[in-house]
C-alpha cells in the first residue's frame, strides 16, 4: 500500500461468506493487543462483498492511509462470526507494509 492514496483492499477468506455472520477487521501499527486501532472496518457494513466470492473488499481513503507510518510494517487481523454457532474460526495476524510517498498530506 502506498500511503495517500484512496483505494481498496480486496481480503480472500478460505471460508464460505454465505456462513458468516459479521467480520470485524482491525489495523494497527504494531502487533499487539495493547496498541490502539488506527483503522477498523466491519462485514457487513462499510465493506462489501466482491460477487459471490469470498472476497471482502475494504475502502481506504487517503487520510486513513497517513495514520500508518511510512516504510514500516503494520497489521491485520480479523474476528469472524459465524451464522449458526459461537464458535469463531482462529484467523491469522497478516502483516502489511505503508509505503511512502512524495506527496504532501493534504
Amino acid at each position: 500500500m502506498k500511503q495517500g492514496l484512496r483505494f481498496t483492499m480486496a481480503v480472500e477468506f478460505d471460508i464460505d461468506l454465505d456462513t458468516v455472520k459479521k467480520i470485524e477487521f482491525l489495523f494497527k501499527q504494531k502487533g499487539n493487543s495493547s496498541d490502539t486501532a488506527l483503522k477498523t472496518a466491519t462485514y457487513p457494513g462499510d465493506t462489501k462483498r466482491k460477487g459471490t466470492e469470498n472476497i471482502i473488499l475494504i475502502p481506504w481513503s487517503q487520510e486513513e492511509t497517513y495514520r500508518f507510518s511510512s516504510g514500516k510494517s503494520f497489521y491485520l487481523d480479523t474476528r469472524i462470526t459465524l451464522n449458526d454457532t459461537d464458535n469463531q474460526p482462529e484467523t491469522n495476524i497478516v502483516e502489511l507494509a505503508m509505503n511512502p510517498t512524495l506527496f504532501s498530506e493534504e
